[in-house]
C-alpha cells in the first residue's frame, strides 16, 4: 500500500505543477531600442539613444532573472519529482521481492 500511495502523491504533484507552469503569466516585453542614430547625430540624440539602451538592457537583466529564478524552481520540482518516483520504485521492488520470498518459502 505505502508504494500506491507515494504514485498517488506524484501524480498529485506533477499535475499542481504542470497545473501552475501553465497560468504563469510571461513577463512584459522589453521594447527594443531605435537603431544607432549614426556617428553625425547630435551628443543629444546619442545621449537619448545611450539612455533608451541603457533601460533596454536593465529591462533585460530583470526579465532573464526571472526566467531563470523559475527555471531553477522547476528544476527543483522536477528533482523532487525523480526522487519520489525512484522511493515509489523503490519500495515497489522492496515489496516484489518479499512476496517473491514468501511464495519460494511455500514450495
Amino acid at each position: 500500500m505505502p508504494v500506491i500511495r507515494t504514485l498517488a502523491a506524484f501524480a498529485v504533484a506533477a499535475t499542481m505543477a504542470s497545473a501552475a507552469w501553465a497560468q504563469a503569466t510571461p513577463p512584459e516585453k522589453c521594447e527594443k531600442p531605435d537603431p544607432h542614430p549614426g556617428r553625425l547625430a547630435s551628443n543629444e540624440k546619442l545621449r537619448g539613444w545611450t539612455r533608451e539602451v541603457n533601460r533596454w538592457q536593465e529591462c533585460m537583466k530583470v526579465q532573464i532573472a526571472a526566467v531563470q529564478a523559475k527555471a531553477d524552481q522547476e528544476v527543483k520540482e522536477a528533482n523532487a519529482a525523480v526522487a519520489a518516483s525512484n522511493a515509489a520504485i523503490n519500495d515497489y521492488n522492496a515489496i516484489v521481492k518479499e512476496f517473491q520470498a514468501q511464495v519460494e518459502a511455500a514450495q
